[in-house]
């Protein structure tokens, strides 16, 4: 008997170029979290968000506690999540202690729209809104730039799966507090594992370099400013971003190429109901 052909939904696009970043990254003996690879990375992809800096981290999760600690999570904290998604925020904010309360999500978007949230604008109790952007959507958030200065809420955008999505001309992960990204296998660029965090205020990007490393500062090594961890990306995985990076634009033409084809075929349409039959 025939075994059924499986079509993955996602296949890395790996330039043959990596190659040679590959083997430069090894053969300069730097491996580990830090490296010239590593600050490439960091600086393409801030000067593609139109972001000063960013910082690459582990993994998406790993991005994620990043987002969470900056945010000064702390148990009994209320984290304000959306009912579906891949709930990575919702797992470690429940680890860390914190008191989860879930909402509807649109049926068009799959995503939280803070319009039908009302209450969430008009609160003094200093809490965290995670807005997680599935499948590189996101809800109506326009409402929420407009109160956010005069609120208590930190706002983190998941934008695992949102990579160069963007908001009235504006990326995803970078319109409110701090932003996360993965790199992860099947998303837009990868390094097989990894991702990014982004900051829109130079005082929550500058806390979350201090506990990514440690809590250590790169003046002083070994003094421990902060209770921090290590969530450093090796500079060999950031050498594999580096191509796909240079060629984001054709990267993101054929993903745009295979998603029209679906339209075209109506498949999309098919899946949709099918979730929702």
């Amino acid at each position: 008997m025939n075994q059924p052909y499986e079509i993955p939904y996602s296949v890395p696009y790996i330039p043959q170029e990596t190659r040679k970043d590959l083997l430069r990254a090894f053969d300069s003996g730097i491996i580990s979290g830090s490296g010239p690879a590593v600050s490439e990375v960091e600086s393409l992809l801030a000067a593609r968000l139109g972001m000063q800096r960013s910082l690459t981290v582990s993994n998406g999760s790993a991005a994620i506690r990043l987002a969470l600690q900056v945010g000064k999570i702390r148990p009994g904290m209320k984290v304000v999540l959306p009912g579906w998604g891949f709930h990575v925020a919702a797992n470690i904010a429940y680890s860390m202690g914190a008191k989860l309360e879930f909402r509807d999500v649109g049926i068009k978007t799959w995503c939280m729209d803070p319009d039908d949230n009302q209450d969430l604008m008009n609160t003094d109790e200093e809490s965290i809104l995670v807005l997680i952007h599935t499948l590189g959507n996101f809800g109506k958030i326009e409402s929420l730039v407009d109160f956010k200065s005069a609120s208590n809420l930190f706002i983190v955008e998941d934008s695992a799966e949102a990579l160069f999505s963007e908001s009235h001309g504006k990326p995803l992960g970078t319109i409110f507090d701090v932003g996360t990204y993965s790199f992860h296998a099947a998303k837009t660029i990868t390094s097989g594992e990894g991702g990014l965090f982004v900051a829109s205020e130079s005082k929550n990007y500058e806390r979350a370099l201090l506990i990514r490393n440690h809590g250590m500062t790169p003046d002083r090594p070994y003094f421990h400013h902060v209770a921090g961890d290590n969530y450093r990306l090796s500079n060999l995985l950031a050498a594999l971003l580096l191509d796909q990076i240079k060629n984001i634009d054709e990267i993101i033409f054929n993903r745009n190429r295979v998603y029209t084809s679906y339209l075209k075929e109506k498949l999309i349409t098919f899946v949709a109901r099918k979730k929702h039959a």
